[in-house]
């Protein structure tokens, strides 16, 4: 018997959060390459081991061979794990798989924040500066929220906590959306989703001094043009 389509597709945006390889626009929060793919709200950690995934970011960061032997083998490990964290899923009821997920996620992060830590063991200096660079441009606004972000930009608490709540309200926005959307993407369930993440960019930049908006951009770096695969590249707030 096939699983449920909603719980495929909540199993699936579940993975993103450690499995998110491509970088996903807002209008197309993109599945495929590497380790996965990627939603809203994802770690900085889970980000990078994502990116380290992809080919086209190998490349960039001109990874030995011995290198991406490395990444290769940590993300066929980190498939089995997923495989066993989702083993038993489907046979939940829809109240428990709630609150199964929310014990899923804390543990993915933990399973991303291990993985990075290998992974940032293979770069040397040069890669590790671009990696962070592609990461910032991949994740928009939600990079704001970094510790090493906020300390370079010298963000105030007062911004801190004003960039917390956006993300928040803005967490809790597109989780009613695609409550009220049956789980699915379709019906211009992208292009609301599109709008929101708009909206919270434009937001969360108005947060910042100007000073502070030119500096968030030249720590992105020189512009990468992430695959369209599954969706198009993640636009950059403000391009």
């Amino acid at each position: 018997m096939s699983r449920p389509r909603h719980l495929v597709v909540a199993v699936l945006a579940l993975s993103a959060i450690v499995l998110n390889a491509a970088a996903a626009s807002a209008q197309d929060r993109q599945r495929g390459g590497g380790f996965g793919g990627r939603m809203g709200g994802q770690t900085a950690e889970g980000s990078k081991v994502g990116l380290l995934g992809m080919e086209t970011v190998q490349k960039e960061l001109k990874l030995s061979a011995d290198q991406t032997a490395t990444v290769q083998k940590m993300a066929g490990e980190m498939r089995s794990q997923m495989q066993e964290t989702f083993s038993g899923l489907q046979d939940l009821s829809a109240e428990e798989r709630r609150e199964k997920m929310t014990e899923m996620r804390a543990e993915m992060a933990k399973m991303s924040k291990a993985a990075y830590a290998k992974a940032d063991a293979l770069l040397n200096p040069e890669q590790r500066e671009r990696l962070n660079q592609l990461s910032l441009q991949q994740r928009g606004t939600a990079g704001l929220s970094d510790p090493e972000t906020a300390t370079a930009l010298k963000l105030s608490d007062e911004q801190k906590q004003k960039l917390k709540a956006l993300a928040e309200a803005a967490q809790e926005q597109r989780r009613a959306a695609f409550q009220a959307a049956g789980g699915g993407g379709g019906g211009g369930g992208r292009e609301r989703f599109a709008a929101m993440q708009k909206e919270q960019d434009e937001k969360a930049m108005q947060v910042l001094s100007a000073e502070q908006r030119d500096q968030f951009e030249k720590m992105k770096g020189k512009k990468f043009e992430f695959p369209e695969r599954g969706g198009q590249g993640r636009r950059q707030p403000g391009a």
